[in-house]
């Protein structure tokens, strides 16, 4: 049931609107599916909590890139 719950909150807080939240979501799906390949469908529980987890770490790269970006163009303005 958590996985079902947190791909609503994915569907919820989008990429576009909520990137933050969107790279939290996605970093707590890949937990979840970590914890759940030790229950049943491993290799396929490991690849989906892989996929979530680079998502997440992607979309905390942008952030941290938007945000020197931010920074150098208040810097030369």
């Amino acid at each position: 049931m958590a996985i079902e719950a947190l791909k609503e909150a994915h569907s919820i807080f989008t990429l576009a609107d909520n990137p933050v939240e969107n790279a939290q979501v996605n970093f707590h799906l890949g937990n979840a599916y970590h914890l759940m390949a030790n229950i049943r469908d491993k290799q396929i529980n490991i690849n989906n909590a892989i996929s979530y987890i680079e998502c997440a770490e992607e979309i905390y790269k942008r952030k941290h890139e938007t945000i020197d970006l931010a920074k150098i163009n208040l810097t030369i303005a």
